[in-house]
C-alpha cells in the first residue's frame, strides 16, 4: 500500500513536471512570435492611416470596413507572422493562427495604435475650421462696414447729383427746347456730380457683389447712367408742367420736394413705374437672386418713390405724409417684384 502511494506521488509530480515545461515552452514560443505580431499591426495600422476614411471610420465605429487595402499593402510583414508561427508551431499553424486569433482582434489592435493621431486630427481639423469661420466672419463684418460706407456715398453723392441737375432744369425750363434736351443740358452742366454718383454706386455694387469683370462693371455703369438719364428727363417733364402752370414762380421739382399742384401725383406714379423698369434691366442677363434685384430696384427709384408719395399728401388733404409714404412704398414694392419676376 506505501509503495503504492509512493509511485502515484511519483507521476504526479512527473506530470505537473511535464505541464511546467510545456507552459514555459509556450510562452517563450509566444515571446519569440510576439515581434512578428507586432510588425504586422504595425503596418497594418500605419497604413490604415492613410486611408482618406480613416478619421471617418474611427468617429462612426467602422474601421473594420477600411482595413482591406492596409492589409492588402502589408502582405510583407503578415507573411512573416505566418511563417514564423509555422516555425514556432508547427508547419500550417500559421494560416490558421491569421485566419482566426489574428483577425478577431486586428481591428481592436489598430484602433489601439491609431486613435491618438486620429485625435490629433480631429482636433486640428477642429482648429483649422474654428479659424476658417472666424475668418469669414471678420471678413463679411469688413465687407458689411466697407458696404454700408459705400452705400452711404452712393446716397449722399446721388442726392447731390439730382440736386444739380433740378437746380439746372429749373434754369432751363423757360427755354423752348423738350424734355430730353433739357436733361442732356442739365446732365452735361453736372458731369462732375453726374460721374461721382455713378461712381459711387458701382463701387457700392462691387462691394455687395464681391467683384465683379471690368466688362461687366463698364456695362452696369452704362446702364446706370440710362437710368439717371431717364429720372432727369421725368424730372424735367415735371419741371415743365410746374413752369407752365406756375409762369410767375418757377418751383423745384427735384426728387423729394413737394410738387407744384396736387396734379402731379399722376405724373409721380408714372415716374416710379419708368425708373423701376429701367432699373429691373440693369442686371439683365445675370443670374442674381430675385430679392436682391427688388431691393436694388427700390434703392434707386428712392427719390422717385419719395416725390410720388409727396404728390399724394398734396393733392390728398385727409392723408398724412407718412401714410403717403407708406402706400406708395407699398406700390412701388408690388411694381417692382412684378418687374422682377417675383411670385407672390
Amino acid at each position: 500500500m506505501f509503495i503504492r502511494s509512493i509511485i502515484a506521488l511519483l507521476a504526479a509530480m512527473s506530470v505537473s513536471a511535464a505541464l511546467a515545461q510545456t507552459s514555459a515552452e509556450e510562452q517563450q514560443r509566444r515571446r519569440a512570435h510576439l515581434p512578428s505580431i507586432r510588425a504586422a499591426t504595425d503596418c497594418i495600422a500605419r497604413e490604415a492611416l492613410r486611408e482618406p476614411l480613416a478619421v471617418d471610420a474611427v468617429q462612426q465605429n467602422r474601421l473594420h470596413e477600411i482595413l482591406r487595402d492596409p492589409m492588402l499593402r502589408c502582405t510583407g510583414p503578415i507573411g512573416f507572422m505566418i511563417s514564423e508561427h509555422d516555425r514556432l508551431y508547427g508547419w500550417g499553424t500559421g494560416r490558421a493562427f491569421f485566419d482566426g486569433p489574428y483577425l478577431q482582434d486586428v481591428t481592436r489592435a489598430v484602433l489601439a495604435r491609431i486613435k491618438p493621431d486620429v485625435d490629433r486630427r480631429v482636433t486640428e481639423a477642429g482648429r483649422l475650421e474654428a479659424e476658417r469661420q472666424a475668418q469669414v466672419a471678420r471678413a463679411e463684418a469688413e465687407r458689411r462696414q466697407r458696404l454700408q460706407i459705400a452705400e452711404q456715398a452712393r446716397n449722399l453723392l446721388r442726392d447731390r447729383m439730382y440736386e444739380c441737375t433740378t437746380r439746372q432744369l429749373v434754369d432751363l425750363v423757360s427755354s423752348s427746347e423738350n424734355a430730353n434736351v433739357l436733361a442732356t443740358a442739365a446732365m452735361t452742366i453736372c458731369r462732375r456730380e453726374v460721374d461721382q454718383a455713378l461712381d459711387a454706386a458701382l463701387e457700392a455694387f462691387t462691394v455687395e457683389n464681391g467683384g465683379s469683370g471690368s466688362a461687366d462693371l463698364a456695362q452696369f455703369r452704362n446702364r446706370l447712367r440710362d437710368v439717371v438719364r431717364e429720372n432727369v428727363v421725368t424730372n424735367a417733364v415735371q419741371a415743365r408742367a410746374a413752369s407752365s402752370s406756375t409762369p410767375t414762380q418757377p418751383r423745384s421739382m427735384a426728387p423729394a420736394t413737394q410738387p407744384a399742384n396736387a396734379n402731379a401725383s399722376g405724373t409721380g406714379q408714372t415716374a416710379v413705374r419708368d425708373c423701376l423698369r429701367s432699373a429691373s434691366k440693369l442686371r439683365e442677363g445675370k443670374l442674381v437672386a430675385q430679392d436682391e434685384l427688388v431691393k436694388t430696384m427700390l434703392e434707386l427709384c428712392r427719390p422717385e418713390i419719395e416725390t410720388a408719395a409727396r404728390n399724394v399728401f398734396a393733392a390728398d388733404p385727409v392723408i398724412t405724409l407718412d401714410k403717403a409714404r407708406e402706400n406708395t412704398l407699398t406700390q412701388a414694392v408690388t411694381e417692382a417684384r412684378t418687374l422682377a419676376g417675383v411670385t407672390p
